[in-house]
């Protein structure tokens, strides 16, 4: 099963020490494929992370007024690669 997830957290990209990194590897693991959409402020910079079948996105948005029209640009690309099964 292919899955896109949205959040409005980036801290699994900026401190992915914590537990929700760990969490969603084995969700992925055990439900086949997770596409993670989150919202993150340009200035923070992050970049976009990929594990065995986990991959986060940030939006590396303006603002939160921003940040539904970078999750709908992402997901496009994402779902030219793969069909998603649930959101």
């Amino acid at each position: 099963m292919n899955i896109l997830m949205i959040s409005i957290g980036d801290n699994i990209l900026s401190s992915p020490v914590g537990g929700a990194l760990q969490r969603q590897k084995k969700y992925a693991k055990f439900l086949g494929y997770i596409d993670m959409i989150v919202y993150s402020p340009k200035s923070n910079n992050l970049n976009t992370k990929h594990y065995n079948n986990l991959s986060i996105y940030p939006t590396k948005s303006l603002n939160m007024i921003t940040f539904a029209y970078d999750v709908v640009k992402i997901a496009k690309e994402i779902i030219k690669k793969r069909t998603i099964n649930i959101i």
